[in-house]
């Protein structure tokens, strides 16, 4: 089964990725008092996630200075359900990829992967996993109940909020609420061209919010069929469309991710509809994802990419990005795939900072990549209560939360609102769109390194500042077990204010 099918309606942010057999089918562990939080039923076991599992290939790395047979390793693979396209090789922790024509089980490609690995010179190999993103469809801007809560992530205007439990007293709320209070940054800056954040997501479709302070992207998808565009990868990083059909038939439309987060991180501030965190710096789109979501290797060469970094066969990128958001992840460990870690490590020589999403599955983050990888910042997500939302993962992999919006069963106008396309399959026009996740809470991140970012500061600088520009987390006797603590969410809420 396509992946696409599966993708989940409360979120924003990928919940798949290789399970370590020791799990089995036994739920991952949960937040102390989780009991006592918001509703947890039908949470997806270790099982599950691997089902759902697909994978683009298998990734090998050779011993230095030992050559491979390219025969060997294409026959090493046969048989798994899939044509082989072909090998492709890669610079990045000098990893080579085979490509399979379409997707297959995370089960099939571990049985290739296990077969790779003995072919003479070949040191390790593991299954090219899918990471993809989980995305509501957009909203009707035009719904007054959504209008009348628009932009509380970046600055809330409601010194009260309704009790989120019935016959509860209303919420005091700080000046300007648990947003990123981007806003009180701008006395300061709003951002410089000269500041790229790359949003390595779903591509790039064109909106009147976001298309001038845009710089040339890449499509970093290698594959022809996931990309939809008839090719491998390319300089052309336009967003093809993610639909897909759900199990009963029915239409599941493109997400347009990737303009949703770029909004979230940098939408021009027009008077008219939505603003950014950062409205004046430059956006760069590198295509991952497409209609089966992205491999790692692709990632791995998208963080190099923008950072700065050399990826064979790619021209080499001229306006490298100094925070890069990756709204995407899986049920993986990062130390499975070097050239994943090998990829931010070099990201982080060159400066940049890389922030990433803790994940939608209201596990623990330390199980899911790159949520997991060293030297990222991970981000939680929170409700417009300053709680842990419901769906947000959580734990010690968490450096910092912030508002990525909530489940509108637990009340009205609790959606982040940013730009999208129209179109339900292909682009066809710009609009604005609804979603919640920790795909939303990571650019809101993003846009608050990239203001820090144009004072500046870079590499372990302004991951310091960022990590110090926040506020405490409340604590409330109602869903106890989504309140925060620095253990559970990291070392606050974001708050911009308190980086003056």
């Amino acid at each position: 089964m396509n992946w696409t099918t599966r993708r989940r309606t409360v979120g924003a942010v990928a919940t798949v990725g290789l399970a370590a057999a020791m799990l089995g089918s036994a739920l991952l562990p949960a937040a102390a008092g989780e009991s006592t939080g918001k509703d947890t039923a039908g949470r997806t076991t270790a099982a599950q996630l691997v089902a759902q599992q697909r994978a683009s290939g298998v990734m090998y790395t050779v011993a230095p200075g030992a050559k491979v047979d390219a025969t060997l390793v294409r026959s090493a693979v046969l048989g798994v359900g899939a044509s082989v396209a072909g090998v492709r090789l890669q610079t990045v922790d000098e990893a080579g990829v085979v490509d399979f024509v379409e997707p297959v089980s995370v089960l099939a490609a571990r049985d290739a992967a296990t077969r790779l690995a003995k072919v003479p010179g070949v040191t390790w190999a593991q299954p090219d996993l899918l990471l993809t993103t989980d995305s509501t469809p957009p909203v009707n801007p035009s719904d007054p109940d959504f209008r009348k809560g628009t932009l509380f992530n970046i600055w809330d205007f409601k010194d009260k909020r309704p009790s989120p439990v019935s016959g509860g007293a209303a919420i005091t709320l700080p000046k300007g609420g648990y947003s990123s209070h981007a806003p009180s940054f701008w006395t300061k800056t709003k951002g410089k061209l000269s500041t790229v954040v790359a949003v390595i997501d779903t591509g790039r479709t064109a909106h009147p919010q976001l298309d001038a302070h845009t710089v040339a992207g890449y499509d970093m998808i290698s594959s022809a069929s996931n990309a939809r565009d008839g090719n491998g990868r390319d300089a052309n990083p336009q967003d093809q469309g993610d639909w897909g059909t759900s199990d009963s038939g029915s239409l599941i439309p493109s997400s347009w991710h990737g303009t949703h987060v770029a909004g979230i991180v940098g939408a021009l501030q027009d008077g008219k509809t939505i603003v950014g965190n950062a409205p004046n710096v430059s956006i760069q789109h590198v295509r991952v994802l497409g209609k089966d979501g992205g491999s790692m290797s692709d990632i791995a060469a998208a963080i190099t990419w923008a950072s700065g970094g050399s990826v064979s066969g790619v021209t080499k990128n001229k306006t490298p990005a100094r925070v890069l958001n990756l709204s995407l992840g899986g049920y993986a460990q990062c130390s499975d795939y070097p050239a994943l870690q090998s990829a931010i490590d070099g990201a982080r020589s060159r400066g940049s900072v890389v922030i990433v999403a803790a994940g939608n599955s209201n596990y623990d983050a330390s199980y899911f990549a790159p949520a997991n990888c060293k030297g990222v910042i991970t981000v939680a997500s929170l409700d417009q209560y300053g709680q842990r939302a419901s769906y947000s993962n959580y734990g010690s992999t968490i450096e910092i939360a912030t508002t990525g919006g909530e489940d509108p069963y637990y009340g009205p106008y609790l959606l982040i609102k940013s730009t999208v396309n129209t179109g339900k399959k292909t682009p066809v026009a710009a609009g604005y769109g609804f979603m919640m996740g920790t795909s939303q809470a990571t650019p809101g991140v993003a846009g608050a390194a990239a203001l820090l970012a144009s004072t500046g500061l870079k590499g372990a600088a302004l991951e310091k500042k960022l990590l110090k520009s926040v506020r405490g987390f409340p604590t409330y006797s109602f869903y106890t077990g989504n309140n925060c603590t620095k253990a559970l969410c990291g070392e606050g809420i974001l708050d911009l204010s308190k980086a003056l």
